[in-house]
C-alpha cells in the first residue's frame, strides 16, 4: 500500500475489511467456484493486506461460512503461515456469542485459507464512518458485548493484541463480535516485538514492553471512545507518529459530547490511563462499570424480572479446563462401574429364576385372564414391581436357603396387568374405581398366577364353580393341597369362596391359597405366605379409597385452575417465556409419546402400539399441556428470584446445546446422578437389605421407552424443586432460609417415602438430600434435571445384570449415560483439545 493507513497493523497488515463488494472489484474466485471439494463461493466480502474474504456455502454441513484466503506472497512465508495456524488454534479455544468462531485452516492447491463463522453485518469501523457516533444505549450495549468477548478470551489466557473497530463486526441483530486473532498470543508468550495497529496500541507496547490484559483494555477504551464520541482518541497514521504522540493529552469525551454519561466517561478514561496499574483489572470490571453493569444484576436491583435473553447471557462462558473435565468424566466412570457392581451383588433378577423375556410373561398373564373367562375391558396397563414384604422375609431365612426359595418359591418379582374401562385415565391420575371390568392379574417370574382381583358385571351368566383352573394357573396340584376355612373377603361381588394350604412345588415354603367366584367366574385369587398377613392384605384387596381419590381430585383441580389463571395472566402481561415454554412442551410431548409407543411395542408388538396410539397421544397431550401451564405460571417467578439457577437452562432451550456451560452442567448433573445412585445402593448395604428394590425387568423396547420417560421425569422433578425454592423464598423472604427449607423438605420426603420402612438407611438419605439441595442451589435447573433423569435411568431402567435373556437388555441405560457423559465432556471444553499442554502443566 503506497499511502500510510492509520488502521494498518504494524509488522503484519491485518486490516481485513469485511465490506460489501465495491463496484468494479473482483476477487480471484468467481461465484459458484467449489473450494476444497465442499465450499461453494457465493460472493466476495472484502480484501486487505492479509488477503481476501469470501462468503461461501459449506455443502457438507449446509451452512454459510466465511473463507479468509492468505495472499500467495504471504502463504510462502513460513513465519506468517505459522501465525495463521496460531490464529486458528487460539481462536478455536474461545466459544462465546461475542467472538466470531474459527472452524479450520485448509491447505488447498497451494492456497491457505481459514474457514470461520459468517457474520451478516459490517465492521464497526465502517459503521462509525457511515453514521458517526452511536446512540448512547446502543453504544453501551455494543461496548458491553465487546468487553464480554474480550473477557472470554482473557479467561482462556489469550491476549487479542489488535482490538480495533475494524476487527469488531456488528451483526444483523446489532450484536458485536470480536474477530481477527491474527496477532493473538497466549499470556506470557509475548517477546516484546512491537505488533498491532499504532492508533490502538497501549503506550507501554510502543516502548517494547510485553502485552498484558491491561494493554488489551487500553485498546478497548479507545474503541469505546469512538463508540460514544464518533471521534478517534489518536490519529497517528504510523508507528513513529504514535510514538511522538505519547506525551499529548487525550481530549476528554465530555469535551466532544456534552450529554455523555459520567460513568461511561470515567471507565473510558480509566482504560486510557498511561499507567497500566491504574486501568481496570479485567474486562468484567469494565462491564460492571458501564451503565447497568451486569444486566442481570441491574434488572434484579431495579426490582424487574430479567428477560430470558438476559438470563442466558449472564454468567461466565462456563468451559472447563481439560484436567477438570477429565476429573469429572473419570469420576462418573468410576461411580458408574461401582453402581453396576453393586447392582450385580444386590440384583434379585440374577437369582430369581426369570427364564422368559418380560413380553412372554405378560402374554402369559393375558392368556390366564382369557382362559379363566374373567371379564376385562380395554388394553391392559403393565406393571413390574418387587414384593418388598417377600424380600424382607428372605432376610430371616438362612443364607443357604435364600437362593432355593428365590428359584422355586413365588419369587421377588410380580408381573401385573391392570385392565379398566378407561385405562388412559389412570396413565394420568392414580385413581381407581369399583367399576365393572376393572381387573388386576399378577404372575411370578415363572409364569404362575399369584393374584387376581376382578369386578365383573352383576348380570354375568351363571356357570358351575370350578377351582381347578385357578390352581393349575398358579402351578399348584389340587391333590397336594388341604382345604381350610376362607379368611379373606375381596372388595368385589362373590357368592363362593374357598381356601387351601400346602407348599410350593419343589419348595418347602408354606403357603395359603384364597379364592372367590361370582356366578362361577373367578373374581379373586391370592397366594399367601408367612411374609403376608391378613391386615396388610386387606389394604391390597380394595380397588381404591374413594375419599382419598376425591381429595386428590379436588386438590388437583384447584392446582390446575390456579396454574391456568396464573399462566393466562403472565401471557397477557407478556411476562412468560413463551418460546421456551413451547420448546419444553414439544420436547416433553415427544418424549411422552415415544415412551408410550415403545412400552406398547414391548407389551404386545407394533400392532398394540398402533391400536393404543390415540390413548398414548391423548395422555402425552394432557401431560404436555399441563407442563406448559405450570411453566408459564411459575417460570417468570423463578427467573426473578433465582435467575442464576436458570442460566444454562435458558441457553439450552434458547438453541445453544453446544454452549460450554450447558456441557459443564450436564456433566455435573451426571456425576450427581451417579453419586445419588451409589448412595442409594450404599443405604441398602447399611440396612442389610436382601435385594435391590429398584431392580426392574423389561426388554430392550421398554428400556428405551423408560429412558424417554425418565427425561420427562427429570424435567418435572427439577421444576418441582424450583417451585419449592420460589414458594419458600416468597414465604421466608431470605434465600438462606429457603435453601434450609428445601433441605428439610428433601429429608422429610425420603423419611416418609423410603427411609420410614428401613431406618438404618436414614444417614444415606440425609446425605442424598444434602447432595440434591446443593446441586439445585449451586448449579441450577439443568444440572438437577440431569441428576434426576440419570438417577432414574440407573434405578428404574430394566435390570443392568440379569439372568438368561435379561442379560441382553443390560447395556441400554449404561450406554445412554456413557454417551451423554462423553458428549457433555466435549462440549464443556469449549473447543479446547482434551489433550492440550495445560492438562500436563496444571
Amino acid at each position: 500500500m503506497t499511502t500510510p493507513d492509520r488502521d494498518v497493523t504494524a509488522r503484519i497488515d491485518s486490516d481485513v475489511r469485511h465490506a460489501r463488494r465495491e463496484s468494479g472489484f473482483e476477487g480471484q474466485f468467481a461465484p459458484g467456484t467449489i473450494i476444497a471439494g465442499r465450499y461453494r463461493i457465493a460472493s466476495i466480502l472484502g480484501s486487505g493486506g492479509m488477503g481476501e474474504v469470501y462468503r461461501a456455502d459449506d455443502t457438507k454441513l449446509g451452512q454459510t461460512v466465511a473463507l479468509k484466503f492468505l495472499p500467495a506472497r504471504l502463504a510462502r512465508d513460513p513465519i506468517l503461515l505459522g501465525r495463521l495456524h496460531d490464529e486458528v488454534r487460539l481462536g478455536r479455544v474461545i466459544a462465546h456469542p461475542n467472538v466470531c468462531r474459527l472452524y479450520d485452516i485448509v491447505d488447498w492447491e497451494g492456497a491457505h485459507f481459514v474457514a470461520m463463522e459468517y457474520v451478516d453485518g459490517e465492521d464497526l469501523s465502517r459503521l462509525l464512518r457511515r453514521i458517526g457516533r452511536l446512540a448512547h444505549d446502543k453504544a453501551v450495549d455494543i461496548a458491553r458485548g465487546i468487553a464480554a468477548g474480550l473477557m472470554a478470551a482473557h479467561a482462556k489466557g489469550i491476549l487479542h493484541r489488535d482490538l480495533k473497530p475494524a476487527n469488531v463486526m456488528i451483526d444483523s441483530r446489532g450484536d458485536s463480535r470480536i474477530m481477527d486473532f491474527g496477532l493473538a498470543l497466549a499470556a506470557g508468550e509475548d517477546d516484546g516485538t512491537i505488533s498491532g495497529t499504532p492508533a490502538y496500541m497501549a503506550p507501554e507496547l510502543l516502548t517494547g514492553e510485553v502485552a498484558t490484559i491491561q494493554s488489551d483494555l487500553y485498546a478497548l477504551g479507545l474503541v469505546m471512545y469512538e463508540l460514544f464520541t464518533g471521534k478517534r482518541a489518536h490519529n497517528a497514521r504510523s508507528l513513529n507518529e504514535r510514538v511522538r504522540d505519547l506525551t499529548s493529552e487525550i481530549t476528554t469525551p465530555s469535551s466532544l459530547i456534552r450529554d455523555i454519561d459520567p460513568t461511561v466517561e470515567r471507565i473510558i478514561l480509566r482504560c486510557l490511563s498511561n499507567d497500566p496499574t491504574q486501568r481496570p483489572r479485567s474486562a468484567r470490571e469494565v462491564i460492571e462499570a458501564l451503565p447497568g453493569g451486569d444486566p442481570l444484576a441491574a434488572a434484579l436491583a431495579a426490582g424487574e424480572t430479567p428477560s430470558p435473553r438476559i438470563v442466558a447471557a449472564a454468567g461466565t462462558e462456563g468451559s472447563l479446563k481439560p484436567w477438570v473435565a477429565w476429573t469429572l468424566l473419570g469420576s462418573i466412570a468410576v461411580l458408574l462401574a461401582l453402581f453396576v457392581g453393586a447392582r450385580y451383588r444386590t440384583s434379585l433378577a440374577r437369582v430369581s429364576g426369570i427364564d422368559d423375556a418380560p413380553a412372554v410373561l405378560w402374554r402369559r398373564a393375558q392368556d390366564v385372564v382369557r382362559t379363566l373367562g374373567v371379564p376385562a375391558q380395554g388394553q391392559p396397563v403393565r406393571r413390574t414391581y418387587t414384593n418388598s414384604r417377600y424380600t424382607e422375609w428372605l432376610l430371616e431365612q438362612p443364607a443357604a436357603r435364600r437362593r432355593e426359595v428365590l428359584r422355586n418359591g413365588p419369587g421377588a418379582y410380580r408381573f401385573r396387568l391392570e385392565y379398566g374401562p378407561s385405562p388412559r385415565m389412570w396413565r394420568v391420575l392414580p385413581l381407581r374405581a369399583n367399576a365393572p371390568g376393572w381387573t388386576t392379574v399378577e404372575i411370578d417370574p415363572r409364569g404362575r398366577l399369584t393374584f387376581l382381583l376382578a369386578a365383573p358385571p352383576k348380570e354375568l351368566p351363571a356357570k358351575p364353580t370350578d377351582w381347578r383352573p385357578l390352581l393349575t394357573a398358579a402351578g399348584l396340584d389340587p391333590a397336594t393341597l388341604k382345604s381350610i376355612a376362607p379368611r379373606e373377603a375381596p372388595a368385589a361381588p362373590f357368592d363362593a369362596r374357598a381356601a387351601w394350604q400346602g407348599t410350593y412345588p419343589n419348595d418347602r415354603t408354606p403357603i395359603r391359597v384364597e379364592a372367590a367366584a361370582w356366578r362361577g367366574t373367578p373374581v379373586f385369587f391370592t397366594v399367601r405366605g408367612s411374609w403376608d398377613n391378613t391386615s396388610d392384605a386387606a389394604q391390597r384387596l380394595t380397588f381404591g379409597n374413594e375419599q382419598l381419590d376425591l381429595f386428590v381430585a379436588i386438590v388437583g383441580s384447584i392446582l390446575f385452575a390456579a396454574a391456568l389463571l396464573l399462566a393466562w395472566r403472565n401471557l397477557v402481561l407478556r411476562r412468560g417465556d413463551r418460546q421456551g415454554a413451547w420448546r419444553v412442551t414439544i420436547a416433553i410431548f415427544l418424549c411422552s409419546t415415544l415412551s408410550g409407543l415403545l412400552w406398547a411395542i414391548s407389551s404386545d408388538g407394533l400392532a398394540a402400539a398402533i391400536r393404543g396410539f390415540p390413548e398414548i397421544f391423548e395422555g402425552a397431550t394432557f401431560s404436555a399441556f399441563f407442563l406448559f401451564l405450570m411453566y408459564m405460571a411459575l417460570e417468570p417467578h423463578a427467573r426473578r428470584r433465582w435467575p442464576e439457577q436458570l442460566i444454562s437452562w435458558a441457553r439450552l432451550i434458547g438453541g445453544r446445546p453446544r454452549d460450554p456451560l450447558v456441557g459443564r452442567h450436564v456433566l455435573i448433573g451426571l456425576l450427581g446422578g451417579m453419586a445419588h445412585g451409589a448412595l442409594a445402593v450404599l443405604g441398602m448395604y447399611i440396612g442389610t437389605y436382601p435385594g435391590d428394590a429398584y431392580t426392574r425387568i423389561g426388554d430392550v423396547w421398554q428400556s428405551l421407552g423408560s429412558l424417554a420417560f425418565f427425561v420427562t421425569q427429570g424435567v418435572v422433578v427439577a421444576a418441582v424443586y424450583m417451585i419449592l425454592l420460589v414458594i419458600l423464598t416468597m414465604i421466608l423472604r431470605k434465600r438462606s432460609l429457603a435453601i434450609g427449607g428445601l433441605f428439610v423438605a428433601n429429608i422429610a420426603f425420603f423419611m416418609v417415602a423410603i427411609a420410614g420402612q428401613r431406618p438404618a438407611e436414614i444417614p444415606a438419605f440425609i446425605v442424598i438430600a444434602a447432595l440434591v439441595t446443593f446441586i439445585i442451589v449451586r448449579y441450577g435447573v439443568l444440572a438437577i434435571a440431569v441428576t434426576q433423569a440419570s438417577f432414574f435411568a440407573m434405578i428404574g431402567a430394566p435390570d443392568l445384570i440379569g439372568a438368561g435373556p435379561m442379560a441382553t437388555f443390560a447395556p441400554v441405560a449404561l450406554i445412554a449415560i456413557a454417551a451423554t457423559a462423553i458428549w457433555a465432556f466435549r462440549v464443556s471444553l469449549g473447543g479446547q483439545s482434551p489433550f492440550s499442554a495445560s492438562l500436563l502443566d496444571e
